[in-house]
């Protein structure tokens, strides 16, 4: 159900739980809920407006992804990559 608040709880309980030396942040392109998100968890370091972070993001994304491809040793940090999608279109040619 849209605006059940199932996003915001679940980003509450990340950010409550992350230690300070954290270094995690959460991305949204759309601009009114990274609005929303900030004031909710008064924190406007951890959500981010994908579209101002996404040069230097996407690039530490890409390397890091593949560094961890490369190296199968167990890493200190964990990392999470999430892409969702509330609908499929399908092109018909």
């Amino acid at each position: 159900m849209p605006g059940a608040g199932r996003t915001l709880v679940s980003l509450r309980f990340v950010y409550e739980s992350c230690t300070d030396s954290a270094n995690s942040i959460f991305l949204s392109g759309k601009g009114y809920f990274v609005e929303v998100l900030r004031g909710a968890l008064k924190a406007k370091e951890f959500v981010r407006d994908l579209h101002g972070s996404i040069k230097t993001t996407y690039a530490d994304t890409i390397e890091l992804m593949e560094q961890c491809t490369k190296d199968s040793s167990p890493s200190e940090q964990e990392y999470s990559w999430s892409d969702t999608a509330k609908r499929a279109y399908r092109l018909k040619g």
